[in-house]
């Protein structure tokens, strides 16, 4: 995808809001950003050494190079949910899509942002592990300027909800894999709404994979500790785990976070790639570009067993990882990756289920998605059917019981008829008693030709009233 000669995108929001989320909650002193690195094999001059020299270290602890012989993550999708990208040599020939901005909607540049480092990186760090995958670049943080204090991102009050919308676009779009190298410590942030989002998304056979967080000593961020993410911790060039990044019970897996060589982007004033100057790369470090490196693990897995789903690939990590699934601990998880390992082991036994849980606790909840909905329609179709069956077996019993109750009514007024026909005739056959005066028949009238009593009205009259 040709890059060069965007216009600028529009500015985002400086609202000034208390800093909840990070760059993976943090970033190291010599950028004040978190790393990523570049494709194998791209040789851009950068005071004469070219990233891949630099970063060998990092491809050599996850056995990445072996893997490549059965992928290099075509045909897989990363969604990327950061602050954009910038102009860069290495995106320009890789597989970037234009991608999406929920900060300023309708951009007409997509996820492209004149100030998106941080998002730059993680894209180059995803690259450098899987240079053939597809990346969807959904921008979802606005203001980034980089700030003393090692926080990234400054944050308008829509944050939570670009989050889940962000989850969601790209579940939508596609996505095999979405990576979300931020957080927050604050427990505010585990919201139904975004536990619904990222449950959303592992519903739908999408691997998320999370920063643990840059602040050694504080509890695993969100959205790391959610249930069902792959939570990623960083580590040295020795495998230990660098000293100032995030560890707990909820980190699943650990990667290269010490420092390394990494993208750097096209808006700083020195910086012009288009006449080849440079710098086009700086050092830097933490649990964004270990996530970023794990998400380009993921796309290996899945781009060399594409009948893999998500749970079998999350499967296949965390039992090729340095502890195995039996030695898992609080500070590497389950361990060091080992991206040959898991794309090429052939032993492993096959899960139903995501092996780290669930958002929501099990699987399915998801209120809607793409694949069930048609089988939503057909069981509204289905339910549907059977009303109109039940509706029409009502409709035939009320029938039944309409003619029964006809019926019923018929053979008493039959009954009724036949009694008054054999009252008549049995008075019409009786003798009529010698008159005595006064005397009324069965209808109360006097019979004809019966003398009156003296003052008695005649025939069917009655007295007048009111005298």
């Amino acid at each position: 995808m040709k890059i060069d000669g965007r216009a600028p995108a529009q500015s985002r929001s400086q609202t000034s809001i208390p800093r909840k989320w990070g760059a993976a909650f943090a970033t190291t002193a010599a950028t004040a950003l978190v790393g990523v690195g570049l494709t194998p094999g791209i040789a851009i001059a950068d005071d004469h050494t070219t990233m891949a020299e630099d970063n060998q270290w990092v491809l050599d602890q996850i056995n990445a190079e072996k893997a490549w012989s059965s992928s290099k993550g075509e045909g897989v999708t990363v969604a990327v949910l950061d602050d954009g990208f910038l102009d860069h040599p290495l995106l320009n020939e890789s597989n970037l899509l234009e991608g999406h901005d929920l900060v300023v909607p309708g951009n007409p540049d997509g996820a492209y942002n004149p100030i998106a480092e941080h998002g730059t990186k993680v894209i180059g760090s995803t690259l450098m592990v899987a240079p053939e995958a597809t990346i969807l670049p959904i921008t979802i943080f606005g203001d980034v300027s980089p700030d003393p204090s090692g926080e990234r991102f400054e944050l308008d009050p829509g944050e939570k909800q670009r989050i889940e919308d962000g989850i969601r676009y790209a579940v939508d779009q596609g996505a095999d894999i979405i990576t979300t190298s931020f957080g927050s410590h604050d427990t505010s942030m585990d919201t139904d709404e975004l536990l619904a989002a990222y449950q959303y998304a592992i519903d739908n056979n999408v691997v998320v994979v999370s920063a643990a967080g840059n602040s050694a000593g504080e509890p695993v961020g969100a959205p790391a500790r959610y249930p069902g993410t792959v939570a990623v911790t960083g580590t040295e060039k020795d495998g230990s785990v660098r000293s100032s990044l995030t560890t707990g019970p909820e980190v699943t897996v650990a990667a290269p976070g010490g420092e390394q060589q990494c993208v750097r982007g096209d808006n700083r004033p020195e910086f012009d790639w288009q006449e080849n100057e440079g710098p086009f790369y700086e050092s830097c470090s933490g649990t964004s570009i270990s996530t970023a490196i794990v998400s380009g693990a993921m796309a290996l897995v899945l781009g060399a067993n594409p009948d893999l789903d998500a749970n079998n690939a999350i499967n296949r990590l965390i039992n090729t990882a340095s502890n195995g699934p039996e030695g898992k601990n609080d500070e590497t998880g389950y361990g060091i990756i080992d991206i040959d390992k898991a794309v090429n082991s052939g032993d492993l036994d096959t899960v139903e289920e995501n092996p780290l849980g669930y958002p929501l606790g099990e699987a399915g909840l998801s209120e809607t998605s793409p694949a069930n909905e048609d089988s939503e329609e057909d069981q509204k179709s289905s339910e549907s059917t059977e009303d109109s069956a039940a509706d029409e077996s009502d409709a035939s019993e009320e029938d039944s019981n309409m003619l029964l109750y006809l019926l019923i009514g018929a053979a008493a007024l039959i009954v009724i008829v036949a009694i008054v026909v054999w009252l008549i005739l049995k008075n019409r056959n009786k003798p009529t008693p010698p008159s005595q005066g006064g005397n009324e028949n069965f209808y109360g009238q006097v019979p004809p030709g019966s003398p009156q009593q003296p003052g008695s009205p005649q025939g069917n009259q009655f007295p007048p009233q009111g005298t």
